[in-house]
């Protein structure tokens, strides 16, 4: 390897050289290029994570405060809490369907968020036959 080195003119071994070097910051180009598309990615994926982790939370504070009109109404048996147990209870359906809509790249939280809607749903024909 060294003798063919050695028969090559000085330009040919600066133009190999320079050759290597090209190459190689196409390859760290490419390298960056890669990465970034699938950074890209994950950052999109964890936004979706963030906004289905605060709408499960506001889905929560929901489902509390539907619990705490029934509780009201169970309490004081006035017609309002009725009232306020259905406001709430159509505020958690919307959320619950939005949770399953937002998910939909996720089954597992896509599947509970409909278990978790067809066990409320129950729960409200529950709670309506209560009060009747």
């Amino acid at each position: 390897m060294t003798f063919a080195m050695a028969k090559l003119r000085l330009s040919h071994k600066v133009g190999a050289i320079g050759v290597v070097g090209v190459l190689g910051l196409m390859a760290v180009g490419a390298n960056y290029f890669i990465g970034n598309a699938i950074e890209r990615g994950h950052r999109a994926t964890a936004t979706v994570a963030r906004a289905i982790g605060r709408l499960a939370d506001a889905t929560d504070i929901a489902l509390l405060e539907t619990r705490r009109a029934e509780k009201d109404f169970l309490l004081r048996s006035s017609e309002q809490y009725v009232t306020r147990h259905a406001e709430t209870s159509r505020a958690v359906a919307a959320k619950l369907d939005d949770l399953a809509r937002y998910a939909a790249d996720f089954p597992e939280i896509t599947g509970h968020a409909v278990v978790v809607r067809q066990r409320f749903d129950v729960y409200v024909r529950s709670f309506g036959q209560l009060v009747d």
